[in-house]
């Protein structure tokens, strides 16, 4: 059985907005999930308390959801994408489920903000559990039998259809959600044949399922089976930027991304009115591994082949794959409407060439992680037919389409037309000299021209298309062949090594750049530059080296040699040992992907661009290292593309001393600027020893899946300190994060975060937030945090979610904060606090409501402006512990199951409400106005000391 494992760099869910339009809501970025075997989902209809109160039962045609012979439906989408090879299924629940309160009492407090629909969504997974065995839709496991043992314990995906979304019940206008919102997975009351009950994930722990607008057939079916493919791992293709809070973008920076040509761009709803789901991109079955068995109809083309024909991919036709790089590269596929009912509205036919590039997302209309290459042109006035023919830096009809439809019209914006693909009529070629052109991306724009030649594409009839595919082409300026380079070399403008091609400079090279760039090409239009796609051999030596400069310039510059790829290996080295001379270079040799095995930093280097370190690849930096990133990224991809950053996918490991920390720092001497800051995606593991990570967007962020250790390091002046989400343990031994906007520490997933002897002091926001993951904080300090925005004071610690886990606090001081020392209100595990201080905060030292069970151990609550902590329906032990000197009293409990022993309370009292069974014992209650006051309460009182209070004991009720 294949599993797809797929992590982007800015993971997102679907807010589907009216007319089948969508913005972005952050989750995990870790997608995992089957694309062989067998699911069963689970689809519930839903409705307001306050609506259709005679409708209880589930739509007429809701069974044909997973009807095979219904085309449209959700298993027929899924069986013909899949070739058979994923079987789809569930049930329709039979009734329509209604909420306990109306609609106005789930829509958000703040207008533009996430609404309520967890909380609905709980009531109505309450009343689904009574009725179904959620065991019966836990079926990813390879034997095809649910809930059998080999299976993971959770619901595979749920489905939640409402008759109406009102706005602001999901967020905006939004009328469905990839989420289900719940912040602690729902157990329900099956049993898992591996052991536990049955579950539904939380937005924590992973995908559970949607929640939507399903009051037609066709736009329930088509979103169902978008939302589905985040499940399988894919991401969304349509353009997300700019989302603001009332979910409208900026009609400029807006786009359609692939527009209609996928289900994973705005093809959800089709290509007419609701005619949806449109059929998967070429890249997306790639993706899927659904090209043939294996993607055995994946064809890599290395060498230039005539006479190629291409049958339509839904007849089962190659899709050709041409590499620039190991992430740059094109598709092509042959799209007809004949053979698939998902294609049959495309307003037109021939072949779709796709532009990839795996680090960046469709956000960035500019650089995009998938590109559809528009035949009908580049424009920079408007799409085509534009008046400003511009294939660098301008757009098609998809990138000219707004939410906004008079900026669309205007622009001639669409979501895709008959002109897009190469017909083998109008358009027949696709070439370095033509719009668009066969070009490699340079940053924000389409600057490197490419010896790669689509040619003599032809409509053969019956669906079928001929072309030519020819590579390494003469291009000016392009190595296209193998070449060696001896004696003086003069260039009037940029070298782009081909794929495929070899340039060997010999030794004793001098190679000069005349000012300028006569091609006003690649990534620096007026400066000389390599950019190298295939292989660079250096034979130069310290006695015999190559040089390259600028001529009869000393000291200005050229560009430098860019490595896209990870080819070239060893040039570094070269550069080090004097075979290699950068002469006025203003880059030097710069490397975007890092090669197998270890790469080793030291010194002081500028890091122009995105950095990549791919599985299989070791980043060590040394100590001492001072590793200073650009503010702007030359390459503007990632996942934001106008700041650099150092993706992680391999291994990142620091080791600096305490005498020579290695240093992570934007490189400008504005201080205003920041870098992005480290990204994990995929594996990556970061394992740093002090580390100095300053003047960053985010010091750490993204999944912890196999290793994330940070030592006597320091993280200051960031926007938000580290923000992961743990499908691991991660752990901070003497690490101190001060001077950040926002959070020092916010962690979710199911993982723990463990933190030793650490300092979390004068942050903007919590100084520390927990979304359901596990926290030990061990001999630490947070203190003074909360300090961003006097009107919305902030605590020191809060958490959410968290059913199963556990908040630990060893020896540690929570004091200062600027609102409550630790809030865990919406915390659903076990909290414990051993030899701790909560003190001097500005209002509660702790706030616990519904929490499994709290516990207290040689606790010191003083000083505190408000109670010392306040416990709400949980069962609570606390012992040895000091209650002193709270302005608003010491111990304050409602209802729960407190247990008080051998604890002091001084200046403070004691506070029971509607507290059933209580005792409390062998304690003191010293110089209170109230030591005891217990409220409709029932307490066992034994062996306590009461000693200068006015009174000692109120009962009330």
């Amino acid at each position: 059985m294949r599993r797809i494992t797929r992590f982007f760099v800015r993971r997102v869910v679907v807010l589907c907005l009216g007319a089948g339009l969508c913005v972005a809501e952050p989750v995990s970025a870790q997608s995992d999930g089957e694309t062989t075997g067998t699911y069963n989902t689970l689809v519930i209809f839903a409705r307001f308390a306050d609506e259709a109160p005679g409708d209880f039962s589930k739509p007429p045609w809701a069974d044909d959801l997973f009807s095979p012979d219904v085309e449209g439906s959700f298993t027929h989408f899924y069986n013909e994408m899949s070739a058979g090879r994923l079987r789809v299924g569930g049930q329709v629940l039979p009734k329509r489920y209604a909420s306990r309160l109306p609609a106005s009492a789930y829509i958000a407090r703040t207008p533009g903000t996430l609404g309520q629909f967890a909380r609905f969504n709980l009531e109505i997974l309450e009343q689904a559990d009574a009725d179904v065995d959620m065991g019966r839709f836990d079926n990813d496991g390879p034997d095809g039998v649910p809930n059998s043992g080999d299976d993971d314990g959770y619901v595979d995906v749920v489905f939640i259809n409402l008759l109406t979304v009102p706005r602001d019940f999901l967020i905006g206008g939004a009328t469905g959600l990839a989420s289900l919102g719940l912040s602690t997975d729902f157990l329900t009351d099956d049993a898992a044949a591996g052991g536990g009950l049955i579950r539904v994930r939380s937005q924590y722990s992973g995908f559970g399922g949607t929640t939507q607008r399903g009051h037609v057939f066709t736009v329930t079916a088509a979103t169902m089976c978008h939302e589905f493919a985040h499940v399988l791992g894919l991401p969304d293709l349509f353009d997300q930027s700019s989302v603001t809070a009332d979910g409208q973008l900026d009609p400029v920076e807006d786009s359609a991304g692939i527009g209609n040509w996928g289900l994973m761009g705005l093809g959800t709803l089709g290509w007419g009115v609701e005619d949806g789901p449109n059929a998967f991109s070429a890249w997306s079955l790639a993706e899927l591994g659904w090209l043939g068995e294996e993607n055995s109809r994946l064809e890599l083309i290395t060498q230039s082949r005539t006479g190629i024909i291409l049958e339509p991919i839904d007849r089962g036709g190659r899709v050709l794959k041409i590499l620039l790089t190991e992430d740059e590269y094109f598709l092509v596929e042959n799209r007809q409407s004949t053979d698939s009912y998902y294609n049959r509205n495309i307003p037109g036919g021939g072949l779709l060439v796709w532009h990839v590039d795996e680090w960046s997302d469709n956000d960035e209309e500019r650089h995009k992680q998938v590109d559809l290459v528009c035949a009908d042109g580049l424009f920079g006035d408007r799409g085509f037919p534009g008046a400003s023919p511009d294939p660098v830096g301008g757009g098609d009809n998809l990138d000219f389409w707004a939410r906004d439809a008079a900026y669309a019209a205007a622009h001639n914006g669409n979501e895709g037309d008959a002109t897009d693909p190469f017909d083998g009529v109008s358009h027949r070629r696709f070439a370095w000299d033509t719009n668009p052109g066969t070009r490699g991306h340079a940053g924000g724009g389409r600057g490197v021209l490419l010896g790669m030649v689509l040619e003599n594409i032809t409509a053969l009839g019956g669906g079928r298309m001929g072309l030519d595919v020819l590579l390494r082409q003469p291009v000016t300026g392009n190595i296209s062949s193998d070449t060696t380079w001896t004696g003086n070399v003069l260039l009037d403008g940029d070298i782009v090594i081909e794929p495929g091609a070899t340039l060997t400079l010999a030794a004793g090279t001098q190679v000069s750049f005349n000012s300028g760039d006569a091609r006003a090409a690649g990534f620096d239009p007026t400066r000389g530059e390599f950019i190298v796609y295939g292989e660079l051999i250096v034979d130069g030596t310290a006695s015999d080296p190559v040089r390259i400069g600028r001529l009869g310039a000393a000291g200005r510059q050229w560009l430098g040699i860019l490595l896209p790829g990870a080819g070239s290996v060893g040039l570094e080295a070269v550069v080090e040992q004097g075979g290699l001379l950068l002469q006025g270079s203003q880059l030097g040799l710069i490397r975007a992907r890092l090669p197998p095995g270890r790469t080793t930093w030291t010194g002081t280097r500028s890091i122009p661009w995105d950095v990549i370190v791919p599985a299989g690849a070791e980043l060590f930096v040394d100590a001492g290292a001072q590793v200073r990133f650009k503010a702007q990224d030359l390459s503007f991809r990632g996942g934001s593309p106008g700041f650099t950053e150092l993706l992680v996918e391999g291994d990142l490991v620091v080791r600096g001393s305490a005498g020579a920390p290695a240093e992570f720092t934007v490189d400008s001497r504005d201080q205003t600027q920041l870098w992005f800051g480290v990204q994990l995606v995929g594996g990556g593991t970061v394992d740093a020893e002090w580390l100095t990570l300053t003047m960053a967007g985010v010091g750490f962020a993204g999944d912890v899946v196999d290793g994330f250790r940070l030592v006597d390091s320091k993280l200051n002046r960031l926007v938000t300190g580290l923000r992961l989400t743990l499908f691991n343990d991660a752990s901070l031994d003497r690490v101190a994060l001060n001077t950040i906007t926002t959070n020092a520490v916010r962690v979710s997933g199911f993982g723990t975060m463990v933190m030793r002897n650490s300092l979390v002091t004068g942050n903007g926001f919590e100084g520390v937030r927990v979304e359901n993951a596990g926290l030990q904080v061990i001999d630490s300090q947070i203190s003074g945090n909360g300090l961003f925005d006097p009107a919305d004071p902030r605590s020191g610690l809060i958490a959410e979610g968290g059913r199963g886990q556990r908040i630990e606090l060893w020896n540690t001081t929570v004091d200062g904060n600027r609102l409550h020392g630790i809030d865990l209100d919406d915390w659903e595990g076990v909290v414990e606090l051993h030899g701790s201080n909560v003190t001097g905060n500005r209002q509660d030292g702790l706030r616990v409501d519904g929490s499994e069970r709290v516990v207290f151990e040689e606790v010191v609550v003083a000083r505190n402006l408000a109670a010392g902590a306040r416990l709400k329906s949980t069962v609570s032990e606390v012992w040895t512990t000091q209650f002193d000197n709270n302005l608003g009293g010491g111990l304050t409990v409602e209802g729960g199951f407190p247990s008080v022993e051998m604890s002091h309370f001084s200046g403070n009292s004691l506070e029971l409400t509607d507290v059933s069974t209580a005792s409390v014992r062998s304690s003191t209650f010293n110089d209170a106005t109230v030591g005891l006051l217990s409220t409709r309460s029932k307490a066992q009182v034994v062996g306590n000391t009461f000693s200068g209070n006015i009174t000692a004991l109120r009962v009330m009720g």
